[in-house]
């Protein structure tokens, strides 16, 4: 998954990731660039890895959520907003978690039951709540529609429905 600056990758359950990492995006507790893969500062097993502009999340084989990275807009989704240089939990989503999306400054996840949660800057909407109040906790995507997939981009996110509509 290719962020701002950085990148990250699955090798087998473990994360690599190299780059810029002012923001500790890198996770692997420090705030040094690299020029070749790092593995993450976790023992979690993990997959799937998304990379933002200044953070990067990951989906662990349990099914939860790590973030670590810049947090000035609550996009790690642990109730703070603090930086983080090692990955760390984000708070609990009801239901276990099948997709996972990192826009610029927001982060997203899906659940199994077709739930749609977000986090982060809502400056635009992008949080699907019907607010623009930025949120540092996962918040539920205010829809009736259960979803297949989502995708986050700059200020906006998307999600596919079970009926194949697109909602934005």
């Amino acid at each position: 998954s290719a962020g701002w600056a950085h990148t990250c990758g699955l090798t087998g359950n473990e994360i690599v990731c190299w780059g810029s990492n002012g923001t500790g995006q890198l996770g692997d507790g420090t705030t040094q660039p690299r020029n070749a893969p790092v593995k993450i500062n976790s023992t979690a097993s993990f997959r799937m890895v998304r990379a933002g502009r200044y953070h990067t999340c990951a989906l662990t084989n349990s099914r939860n959520v790590f973030c670590w990275g810049q947090n000035d807009e609550g996009q790690l989704g642990d109730g703070t907003q603090q930086r983080r240089n090692s990955p760390i939990p984000i708070a609990e989503i009801p239901g276990q978690l099948v997709d996972l999306t990192v826009g610029f400054t927001h982060t997203c996840a899906l659940t199994t039951n077709g739930e749609a949660w977000c986090w982060g800057k809502n400056e635009f909407g992008q949080l699907g709540d019907g607010t623009s109040t930025s949120r540092n906790r996962p918040t539920k995507v205010r829809s009736d529609e259960q979803f297949v997939s989502i995708s986050a981009g700059q200020y906006h996110t998307c999600a596919v429905s079970t009926s194949n509509e697109a909602f934005c």
